[in-house]
């Protein structure tokens, strides 16, 4: 089996005493069919230590000769034509100084290495060379082959030519990170990689592979409210299909920015930040930014994958970042597939806010599935300002609340039309606040939340302010392990058109009520406690309308009272 190290020993492995299938670059520039010295060839082979002697090489055309220039080095035929003009770093052709003729590198017509072109790695003293040496190796190379070093750039590294290949020898995810392919940049104020082109110019299937992109000098934040000017590790925009897979942003602003790129997946990707920028605006973090604005296509992107992403702090910085988000995608953000995502001490794992769109199905097919949010000390899934076009799915996951702070949410849905659905998610917390929130509602209409599991230590489950009509709760409430009691495991403040069928399990009196209904705003809400265990619940109270407790099936008006049918409230039940 072939390893990507294998595909950088091509060229280098003829030193060794075998020759690899080769192929000539044409007087065109296009590849020309394999060609191998024959054994009278190798009886007469030149070898030359420069490129300068390699050119001043006198031979026939057909000669092989072995240039043995460091970074360099391979075998070259001499052919008839001048050399094409496309290589003026001398990676695939060497001019002749013998008359109209070149000497053509011997290669599988596929891989290239920038080192052919100039390219040094581990050296810093490179820096203001290396990005031109890789971008002219991406330039005539189907697939550039990167080593297991570290490449220096001064400026941001482009990969806008289609069908291109982007490839690391290795991908590093454990400290100290650096056992893989690096390209660091020297620049603080630039982007380490970009993929794609301009609007007017859209390249198309570009993949990159086990890359980790980074800075060799500490950051500088902007202005607050001015995040989106900070530069990105990985920055994708303007591009038709293209794949980043094990692609790693280590102490960045923003590790993965997504713009005007159509069917994207970016798979196993990591970002991680260790250390602290100061100067500027404040510190922050922004793992994935998926741009909405402004808008390219029907949602910002179209039909972009995230799959099997990691992104995290480590324990002593997670407080001192402004917002630190894992996923944030703003404006539109239509065809979003956040999958399999995992995140550490990352206050506010996944936002996704609406807010200044300007599509009207901009936030429709989001679907978030698979998670693994640990150790949170801000809102776990965030969803605001939807239009009324959006589906939203959220399918499978656990998050797990943690610390002290005030009003941490597991789930934060405001504001917006659409419909969002949640199953199969469990929120927990750890030593949380006395005013975390499982599950928090406020001006979201149509949201549909069944075999979703809270359990232990959330003071409030299940809250639902004012706004949020069609609301389909079926979820199951566990009060374990509580710092704080005190409160109803569902409350619900102007839910109209709404089912609410709970389960509802724990300790005795885990909390003063099962269902709580509030304020006056309840038409047409239908209540089942039957699934409401009385042990977790004081007698009498599976349900309570404005502080009256409802201990008998039937119709009830907003205050509590009993009313004839088709009054606002009916109960069905209550059994004790």
């Amino acid at each position: 089996m072939q390893t990507p190290d294998d595909k950088r020993l091509i060229g280098r492995r003829p030193l060794l005493g075998g020759l690899a299938a080769a192929a000539a670059l044409a007087p065109t520039g296009a590849p020309a069919a394999p060609m191998t010295p024959s054994q009278e060839q190798l009886g007469s082979l030149l070898q030359v230590a420069t490129r300068a002697q390699l050119a001043a090489l006198d031979g026939s055309p057909g000669q092989a000769a072995l240039l043995t220039e460091p970074g360099r080095q391979g075998f070259f035929v001499l052919r008839e034509g001048a050399a094409p003009g496309q290589d003026p770093l001398q990676g695939l052709t060497i001019p002749s100084e013998r008359g109209s003729r070149h000497w053509a590198r011997m290669w599988d017509g596929s891989h290239g290495m920038p080192e052919w072109f100039g390219a040094r790695a581990n050296d810093r003293s490179a820096a203001a060379t290396n990005r031109a040496a890789i971008e002219a190796c991406i330039a005539l190379c189907p697939i550039t082959q990167l080593a297991q070093a570290e490449y220096l750039i001064a400026d941001t590294l482009r990969v806008s030519i289609s069908n291109r290949t982007l490839r690391g020898t290795n991908f590093s995810a454990e400290p100290p990170y650096n056992g893989g392919t690096r390209v660091v940049c020297t620049d603080p104020r630039r982007d380490v990689i970009r993929v794609g082109g301009t609007p007017n110019a859209i390249p198309s299937i570009i993949h990159l592979e086990a890359l980790t992109a980074c800075w060799s000098v500490d950051l500088v934040p902007p202005p607050t409210g001015r995040e989106a000017e900070a530069p990105a590790a990985f920055r994708v925009e303007h591009v038709l299909t293209s794949r980043l897979e094990r692609c790693f942003a280590l102490d960045p602003l923003i590790g993965f920015w997504f713009n005007g790129a159509i069917n994207t997946r970016c798979i196993g990707y990591g970002v991680t930040r260790f250390k602290g920028y100061r100067g500027g605006g404040r510190d922050f973090v922004r793992g994935v930014w998926v741009r909405g604005k402004p808008r390219r296509f029907a949602g910002g992107n179209a039909s972009l994958y995230l799959m099997d992403g990691n992104v995290s702090t480590s324990e002593a910085m997670r407080a001192a970042f402004y917002m630190p988000m894992g996923i944030y995608a703003d404006a539109d953000f239509a065809d979003l597939y956040i999958l399999g995502l995992e995140t550490f001490q990352i206050a506010f794992p996944i936002t996704l806010d609406g807010a200044g769109g300007d599509f009207s199905g901009g936030h429709g097919d989001v679907h978030i599935r698979s998670l693994v949010i640990d150790q949170i000390i801000g809102d776990g899934i965030t969803i605001r300002n939807t239009n009324p076009l959006a589906k939203i799915q959220i399918d499978g996951g656990y998050i797990q609340i943690v610390d002290s702070r005030q009003d941490n949410k597991g789930l934060w849905l405001e504001n917006g039309g659409g419909a969002i659905t949640v199953s199969n998610l469990q929120i927990t917390g750890e030593d949380s606040s006395s005013t975390s929130i499982g599950i928090y509602a406020k001006n979201r209409a149509n949201v549909a939340i069944s075999d979703s599991v809270i359990v232990e230590n959330i003071a409030f489950p299940v809250r639902v302010e004012r706004g949020c009509a069609r609301l389909s709760l079926g979820c199951t409430v566990n009060g374990g392990v509580m710092r704080s009691r005190g409160h109803a495991a569902i409350a619900v403040d102007g839910a109209s058109q709404s089912v609410l069928r709970p389960k509802l399990t724990g300790n005795p009196g885990a909390f003063t009520a099962g269902v709580e209904l509030l304020g006056s705003v309840h038409d047409r809400v239908s209540i089942d406690p039957t699934m409401v265990d009385p042990m977790t619940v004081p007698s009498g109270r599976k349900v309570v309308i404005n502080g009256k407790a409802v201990t008998a099936s039937g119709h009830y008006s907003g205050n509590g009272d009993r009313a004839p049918e088709g009054a606002g409230v009916m109960v069905s039940g209550v059994v004790g």
